[in-house]
């Protein structure tokens, strides 16, 4: 039976698959060997010593599902991949490696034009 399996933009970026991919599969495992079938590569990025990754999530219709439990016929499977990071240098205290732009005038840390609640207080 043919399913439905939408996987996360970096995957399909990496692997080029397109949006959403047409398998045919009748559990989550088959639809992952499916996808790797046609895009070498994917399912190691999904699955590793015959497990899900920790970082990996599955969802067959609105349910969480595991690489064992059944797709219906034309259901759709939807891959999430956990995203981590970070600047490692910000998080010591350093400055950011990429800072935001401000405009000319705005002072570091602070919004243009805004003032101080205690400048309205009556002296």
């Amino acid at each position: 039976m043919t399913v439905t399996v939408r996987l996360p933009k970096e995957l399909r970026r990496l692997y080029d698959v397109p949006l959403p991919v047409a398998v045919a599969a009748a559990t989550v495992r088959e639809a992952v060997a499916a996808l790797d079938a046609a895009h070498p590569g994917v399912g190691h990025r999904l699955i590793d010593a015959g497990r899900l990754r920790r970082h990996v999530i599955v969802f067959v219709g609105d349910d969480q599902a595991g690489l064992d439990d059944p797709i219906p016929a034309g259901g759709e499977v939807t891959v999430l991949t956990a995203v981590a990071g970070g600047d490692a240098g910000h998080q010591k205290g350093q400055e950011p490696a990429v800072r935001a732009e401000r405009g000319p005038g705005t002072p570091p840390g602070g919004r243009r034009g805004r003032v101080a609640p205690s400048a309205h207080r009556a002296r």
